[in-house]
């Protein structure tokens, strides 16, 4: 929206759909002009709707290489291949995957690493597996229509302490510290059988689904580049590496736009200097 506002018009590449992880939000709380919070799907739909009336056209596929060819830069993708001035690289982060607990291959569709296609659940039974901030939201979120089990297999849980007190205070959510899954069955019926170990021995515990928030790692394989912010290369405003890509721990939605304006006015400032 920046870089049309500054009489450029770029071509955006998105393989899935516009919003990254913001449609697994149950509450986005801090980012202004929202004083009471908003559900992250619906803060996804309205910057949506506002790119598309600005104009900004959304091409469904996915970038697979990124070069550079004299002053331009090549991007191969599922849609072809792109000439550029410039890249933008928001590609956000990718699920650490879990491999460890038995038998998770077999159970692979009923394992989760977002939320988004089963937030609309009801009267299900949802394991969580993780500590942090994405777990304990994604149990609040999920809770509110289903039983949750929030599983710890540490002492300590990682999230803000605001979250963790809202699990706390929340009837449908069963939260377990020093519990770990070691193997996972899946049932006729379709759930999963999991088997745990923790402070009350071994047991054997059913659910619908089973969530694995136990990281995330920025999706930058694909482009050789280095996950550190990135203001240009040095050479030209030539790449940008922001938002949740560059990041870190710092995986905020108000931090990747504020990165996505500054990339979008230096962009401009530079595609003008050289036309001049």
């Amino acid at each position: 929206m920046q870089l049309r506002r500054c009489g450029v018009a770029p071509v955006v590449l998105e393989r899935d759909e516009p919003g990254g992880l913001l449609p697994n939000a149950g509450s986005v709380e801090n980012y202004p002009g929202f004083p009471a919070g908003i559900p992250g799907w619906e803060l996804a739909a309205l910057m949506k709707e506002q790119a598309a009336r600005a104009g900004v056209r959304v091409t469904k596929a996915e970038a697979t290489s990124l070069v550079r060819e004299g002053d331009r830069i090549l991007i191969g993708s599922t849609a072809g291949t792109i000439r550029a001035g410039a890249a933008v690289i928001a590609t956000g982060t990718e699920p650490r995957l879990w491999t460890d607990p038995k038998g998770i291959a077999e159970a692979a569709d009923k394992v989760l690493y977002e939320i988004r296609s089963i937030r609309r659940a009801r009267g299900m039974r949802i394991g969580i597996v993780g500590a942090g901030d994405a777990a304990f939201d994604y149990a609040l979120t999920l809770s509110a229509a289903n039983e949750v089990f929030l599983m710890n297999r540490g002492k300590e849980a990682r999230c803000i302490p605001l979250l963790r007190e809202r699990v706390r205070a929340a009837p449908r959510v069963v939260y377990e510290e020093e519990t770990a899954v070691i193997a996972i069955r899946k049932e006729n019926e379709g759930g999963l059988l999991l088997e745990r170990t923790g402070p009350f021995g071994a047991d054997r515990f059913k659910v619908d689904y089973l969530v694995a928030a136990i990281g995330r790692d920025p999706c930058l394989g694909w482009t050789g580049l280095s996950p550190e912010p990135s203001r240009g290369d040095g050479r030209g405003e030539t790449f940008h590496v922001i938002g949740d890509a560059a990041n870190g721990d710092y995986r905020q939605t108000t931090i990747a736009v504020g990165d996505g304006v500054r990339a979008a006015m230096r962009i401009a400032r530079h595609l003008m200097g050289r036309q001049g």
